[in-house]
């Protein structure tokens, strides 16, 4: 009697060769289900199971029986690669879904540091990275794995708000230097009456108010402004 393993995707084979002992070629093969078999097992549709190959000699002999033990696992399935890029404002999502294909739900998921990181991605807190997601299968049938890249793009930063009071005969101001916590460089200026300027305070010619910097959304972050 002989035990084989197979892969639910391995290719057909048939199982007279892996019968020990020099047996006889005409007897006859019985499926685990005990309907008559042809000896060729194909693990993608194959019952695992107890096959058996039976010899009929002539009477009086009794029928001599030998088995093939066949144990067929599934092969598992991490889907495919796959990259994205993400504002920061997207709510948190499953990054399995951002995978290729019908991807089996046993893996886990790892960053490229080796650490174990949840399914669950939050683009407000989560830091670009390549993630590693790994299906454990039974052998023989080996793991699979998928990657998925993830960039973030950031939220626009207009700083924040300060206060001035400057002479009217002062000299010209750069208002940039005034903002606090470190503000996007890209931004534009709008006066109080809300047309566009230029950063610098001429203080002889500008009116008393509120001055604003406006910084526009990049990217996937193009719906979002900061002021």
């Amino acid at each position: 009697d002989t035990t084989l393993a197979y892969c639910s995707w391995d290719y057909p084979d048939a199982l007279f060769p892996h019968l020990t002992g020099s047996p006889q070629t005409t007897g006859a093969w019985f499926a685990p289900d005990s309907t008559a078999f042809d000896g060729m097992i194909d693990p993608a549709s194959s019952l695992p199971g107890v096959y058996l190959y039976v010899v009929t000699p002539p009477t009086p002999c009794p029928n001599d029986t030998a088995s093939i033990n066949v144990a067929i696992p599934r092969a598992v399935y991490a889907g495919t690669d796959s990259s994205i890029v993400i504002c920061r404002d997207t709510p948190p999502f499953s990054m399995r879904s951002k995978l290729g294909g019908q991807v089996d739900t046993t893996g886990t998921w790892t960053n490229a540091l080796g650490s174990v990181v949840p399914d669950t991605f939050d683009p407000a807190s989560g830091n670009i990275d390549v993630y590693t997601y790994t299906v454990p299968a039974v052998l023989p049938c080996p793991d699979q794995s998928a990657t998925l890249t993830i960039n973030l793009d950031p939220l626009p930063n207009a700083g924040i708000d300060s206060a001035l009071v400057i002479c009217a005969n002062g000299g010209d101001y750069p208002l940039f230097p005034l903002l606090g916590g470190g503000p996007d460089v890209v931004g534009q200026w709008l006066e109080p009456l809300g047309a566009p300027r230029e950063g610098t305070l001429d203080p002889s010619l500008e009116l008393s108010g509120d001055y604003t910097y406006v910084v526009f959304g990049a990217s996937t972050c193009v719906h979002l402004t900061c002021s």
